[in-house]
């Protein structure tokens, strides 16, 4: 028997442990994959290895981070759970290869060497995280697209919407061209978050996608996926093996009547199989309709209606089960820039009853006003922009209350080179409940942004200060914040800083201060960059250190880093493919603007009228514009569109989703696959997509980018040095590496 027979549990990173040989490990491997990398881009290599990988554009990054946390007093309270030294190092290596314009492939490795706690939950040593070989042959007699490794799976949220370990064939095969376009997509593949530790029967999928794109009737796509859960997967969990069938019929056709564009567009999904731990044998369905349109008049609308059963739960899905909606949304353009939106919408929560809980009745009235709002408050002069959101919320049955939110955004230049903002938040609520009580929540937010110019340094610099007030019952809390945030650029050199204050004044628990300061300094000379982090945490409770829960908390982080990003060009001249391969996700949504026309490079002059026209004067901060600008027209979130440009000419675009409460119980999974789905449908097979599970971020969500013809864009939630957790689409010509969480657009708070 071989030696390393039986071994299949252990990891490269146990191993490491256990000889103690990792840091010599990890020193030897950072420099010996340096050492190619920049051999490879300086074309250092033998002859015979030089004409192989001559064709091939290479490109590739390397991030080596140590960091060290400190915790003193009530270590219990700290928000950082792990203590003393973390260090990781990542890498990426990409290989492009155009062989025609119509003929490319790609590949790709991503992993670490890691012994933080922070960067992965459950893994450390060597952690193989993507590996992905993409061909795409538009010229072929069949087209199709072949990507083997990690690869999307998206056909449709109530089937798959993931990322798997496996491989997917996608043909195009060419019949009825004139009028048709036909996609079948065939992919298998495991659910797993990385490739060190891999079952692929712990969760494993097979499915099949036809697409058919008709010119007179519409789309439409049949999907099949099937789900596999093992039990000898999980052999101590008492589990039986899990199988389910997914199948849905999904379709959209525009339409046209009178002065009325028309959307229709729909999806009846059935589930056999089995659902949950071990509940087996199950059957049930999930349907979904919606007619959207919109006018030649600003006039826009959407109906909407959705069934999905209590047993409808895919392994794959991300919709809410047991649940009826019905939904009314309707918006119009009062005057350029200003949108007036309303909604109407009736949820029927376990409406099959079970023996377990109650069906629940939802009832919600909401009005949304966004953009210039000067012309309706002339007294606080012009450019005065902001959003308004109120919603009325009424349940009945085992949840009967009423909710009444408003919440208010206002933005104004002011003298002197000022900017400000102003936001409300008020919250009350109704319990009929007579064993719970009413509740109030007030919150009153002021905040400026101003330039800044120290010599040659440029940045802006951002004071702001929250007050909030709840009361209900005998309770009556205060909390005041004062936060100041900053950033500075010069040449090679950038610097963040954020801090906040938190005094908390409760009748309902402990009197409570808090402190946290955060800074961060990039150094940048390609195609190197150095920096250094702190933060800092201080937890004081007013009364009293006779427990330990009392006591003071004090934590600390410093973090030191070093990336290094290459780019070898393709030796060989060569047209980027075209391309041929369409999604297999038919849905899309009207609109009259598309992201995708704010591209690098554009002068900014030629976007003004439209942008002016469409979303109203922004408020200008130094290089930055800044719009409130619901660009997707389903998501009810505040969104905002940000313009950076230097000299006159456009460098990156940035839309903000804000992640609020609506009144809808769309939960931050749903909101964001929603967004999702909406991208997918716009701009097809993403580039690059990488998913990593983190105790900082239990649930996975991807970060997702699209190549386009002036860049890319990237969509996810990115790290933020305030801590704010937000969804941002970001189109650039450049980015960090994508496994780097901390590409936010740090500008805007």
């Amino acid at each position: 028997m071989p030696a390393y027979a039986g071994m299949t549990d252990r990891t490269l990173g146990d191993l490491m442990h256990r000889n103690g040989i990792q840091k010599g490990f990890f020193y030897t491997l950072l420099w010996m994959a340096n050492a190619f990398m920049q051999t490879v881009e300086a074309d250092r290599v033998p002859d015979r290895l030089k004409d192989s990988i001559a064709p091939w554009h290479i490109s590739g990054s390397t991030h080596a981070r140590a960091e060290y946390y400190s915790n003193r007093g009530n270590t219990s309270a700290s928000i950082y759970p792990f203590e003393h030294t973390q260090w990781f190092y990542e890498f990426s290596l990409n290989a492009d290869r155009v062989l025609s314009p119509a003929d490319r492939m790609t590949s790709q490795i991503v992993g670490a060497i890691s012994d933080s706690k922070y960067r992965s939950s459950t893994e450390t040593g060597l952690i193989l995280e993507r590996l992905n070989f993409n061909r795409q042959k538009g010229d072929a007699r069949i087209p199709y697209h072949l990507e083997l490794g990690d690869h999307a799976a998206f056909f449709s949220l109530r089937t798959i919407q993931r990322t798997l370990k496996g491989g997917l064939l996608e043909l195009q095969p060419r019949w009825n061209k004139e009028h048709q376009m036909h996609s079948l997509v065939f992919l298998t593949g495991a659910g797993a978050q990385t490739w060190t530790h891999f079952d692929p029967w712990d969760d494993y999928y097979t499915g099949a996608s036809w697409l058919v794109d008709d010119k007179r009737y519409g789309r439409y796509n049949l999907n099949l996926v099937h789900n596999l859960r093992e039990k000898n997967s999980r052999p101590s969990s008492g589990l039986h093996d899990r199988r389910q069938l997914t199948t849905s019929l999904a379709g959209e056709k525009e339409l046209s009547w009178k002065s009325e564009k028309l959307i229709l567009e729909g999806e009846l999904a059935f589930l056999d199989g089995d659902i949950g731990n071990n509940t087996k044998n199950r059957e049930d369905s999930s349907l979904y309709l919606q007619l959207s349109g919109r006018r030649q008049s600003p006039l826009t609308y959407r109906l909407r209606y959705e069934q999905t059963g209590k047993d409808f739960n895919p392994q794959a899905d991300v919709i809410p089960t047991n649940r009826r909606s019905y939904e009314i949304h309707m918006g119009y353009q009062l005057i350029p820039g200003l949108y007036l939106r309303g909604r109407l919408q009736r949820f029927y929560d376990n409406f099959e009853k079970s023996t377990t809980a109650n069906r629940t009745n939802t009832d919600l009235l909401g009005v949304n006003l966004s953009g210039p709002f000067s012309p309706f408050l002339p007294m606080f002069g012009k450019n005065l922009s902001g959003r308004l959101d109120v919603f009325v919320n009424e349940t009945d049955k085992s949840s009967d209350k009423t909710i009444l939110n408003t919440r208010l955004d206002l933005s104004k230049p002011l003298p002197y080179g000022w900017s400000g903002s102003l936001g409300y938040f008020a919250n009350y609520v109704n319990d009929k409940n007579p064993s719970n009580i009413d509740s109030r929540i007030k919150e009153l937010r002021l905040q400026g942004s101003h330039t800044l110019l120290v010599k040659d340094w440029t940045g802006t610099v951002t004071p702001g200060v929250t007050y909030r007030a709840k009361t209900g019952g005998t309770s009556h809390d205060k909390e005041i914040s004062p936060t100041l945030s900053a950033t500075l650029a010069r040449r090679a050199h950038s610097v963040a800083f954020y801090s906040v204050m938190d005094d908390f004044d409760r009748r309902s628990a402990i009197n409570l201060n808090q402190k946290r300061l955060s800074m961060a300094y990039r150094y940048t000379k390609n195609p190197h960059t150095f920096g250094a982090e702190f933060e800092q945490y201080h937890r004081d409770p007013f009364q009293g250190t006779t427990t330990a829960a009392n006591q003071n908390t004090n934590a600390k982080k410093f973090a030191l880093f070093w990336m290094y990003n290459f780019d070898r060009p393709a030796r060989r001249s060569g047209a980027l493919a075209q391309k041929n391969i369409a999604p297999s996700k038919p849905m899309i949504e009207p609109r009259a603007f598309d992201f995708a026309d704010l591209a690098p490079g554009t002068l900014t002059e030629k976007l003004e009228k439209t942008l002016n026209q469409q979303w109203g004067q922004p408020i200008q901060l130094g290089n930055i514009q800044i719009f409130e600008a619901p660009l997707l027209e389903s998501i009810t979130a505040r969104q905002r569109l940000v313009l950076s440009e230097v000299a006159g000419i456009l460098q990156k675009s940035v839309h903000i989703i804000e992640l609020e409460e609506t009144g809808d119980e769309s939960t931050l999974q749903q909101t964001f696959e929603s967004i999702r789905t909406i991208l997918l449908g716009r701009y097809g097979k993403t580039v690059q997509t990488f998913e990593a599970v983190t105790n900082e971020q239990p649930v996975a969500r991807p970060t997702m980018e699209w190549e386009m013809p002036n860049g890319k864009i990237r969509f996810g939630i990115p790290k933020r040095l305030d801590g704010k957790v937000r969804i941002e689409i970001q189109y650039a010509r450049h980015f960090p590496a994508l496994q780097d969480p901390n590409w936010g657009f740090e500008g805007v708070s």
